[in-house]
Formats: structure tokens, C-alpha cells, sequence
């Protein structure tokens, strides 16, 4: 039997997936199928929401072992099979693609499809670009982080005086415990 589910984004109005999958396949293999239809990297986290009619997040399937409470099940792509959580046709479900900056995929079982099954999952219907996988925001923080790297070295290579100023100094210039007021030396 094959699930046939439509992902859509909230980012972009024309992006549309339509994809394939065999009931019994992993969350990974889902996982994998979405990550290749939208050109995305795989290295990033990621993790899937199954959800109620209101896109309230019920259970969450994550790529690695989280590590949860005792009181929760915990449920992990690769171990996790679809119909083990996907109880019936209508089944809504949140892929969140970029952890950092929560954005997502909704996704839903439009249609059981009995007497079929695929070697693998299939992208049936590809419309729209795919938003980007990074967002905006968490690219202008990796060049903040990548042009503070490359300063640091460049200080590095040059000696600290080139950056520090002469290693001379006026005394008259140090900070005199005495010139504070009586009344707020208690704030020290």
C-alpha cells in the first residue's frame, strides 16, 4: 500500500510536492524523498510532527535519539515506520527543514492507495521552487560569526600591538577610586 501526501509552504504560495510513499517505509525514507524533491541538503536536523485537525503538534519524530522522558514515547526516523503513527486518510503533519529559524513543511495523507507498492518513494508532482533551506536571517548570522573568525585570525597573524595600540600608557589616564562621591561608594 502507498500513502500519496501533498507538502505545501507557508513561505512560498506556488510550491507544491506531491510524493509516493509505501505505508511500511521509515520516516528517514520519507525524510530522504522530501530532502532530494526540494534539492535540500541532508545534514541539516530536521524532525516531523504527526498533528491534529488544528496543526497542533502531537508527536514529534526526530532524526537522532533525543533522549526524552520516561512518561513519552519516543519516536525516531529511521526506527519509526509511517503506519505505525499515520492512522487514516486527512492526516496532517508538520516537517520542520530548518530547526534554527522553525521553518516547515505542512503536509497530508490525501489518498491510500491499496494493491501498489514502489521500490522506493517517488516525487509525483513537483510545482514551484522549493523555499530556500537556510534562511536569510540565519546566513547573515553565519557571515557575523565567519567575518568575526577571519578578523580574530587576521589580529592573530599581525601581533597583538597592531590591534592593542602602543604598550605604553599615562598613569594620569587610570581610574582614580578617590575622585567617586562618599555618598555611592557603597554601589562598589
Amino acid at each position: 500500500m502507498l500513502y500519496r501526501i501533498i507538502l505545501v509552504s507557508e513561505e512560498v504560495d506556488n510550491f507544491r510536492r506531491e510524493i509516493k510513499i509505501n505505508t511500511d517505509a521509515t520516516f528517514a525514507d520519507l525524510h530522504t524523498a522530501i530532502m532530494d524533491c526540494c534539492g535540500y541538503s541532508d545534514k541539516e536536523m530536521s524532525s516531523f510532527f504527526i498533528c491534529d485537525q488544528d496543526w497542533q503538534k502531537e508527536q514529534e519524530i526526530t532524526q537522532i535519539p533525543m533522549g526524552s522522558s520516561s512518561d513519552m514515547d519516543e519516536y525516531v526516523m529511521d526506527e519509526t515506520r509511517l503506519e505505525d503513527l499515520i492512522e487514516e486518510v486527512g492526516q496532517q503533519l508538520i516537517f520542520v527543514y530548518d530547526m534554527l529559524s522553525e521553518r516547515y513543511f505542512c503536509m497530508k495523507v490525501v489518498e491510500l492507495i491499496t494493491r501498489e507498492t514502489l521500490d522506493k518513494p517517488i516525487c509525483i508532482l513537483s510545482q514551484g521552487d522549493a523555499p530556500k533551506q537556510t534562511s536569510t536571517i540565519e546566513l547573515a548570522g553565519m557571515r557575523s560569526v565567519a567575518t568575526h573568525t577571519a578578523t580574530t585570525n587576521t589580529a592573530d597573524e599581525l601581533g597583538d600591538e597592531d590591534f592593542y595600540g602602543d604598550e605604553a600608557y599615562n598613569e594620569d589616564e587610570l581610574f582614580n577610586l578617590d575622585e567617586i562621591p562618599a555618598d555611592s561608594a557603597d554601589l562598589l
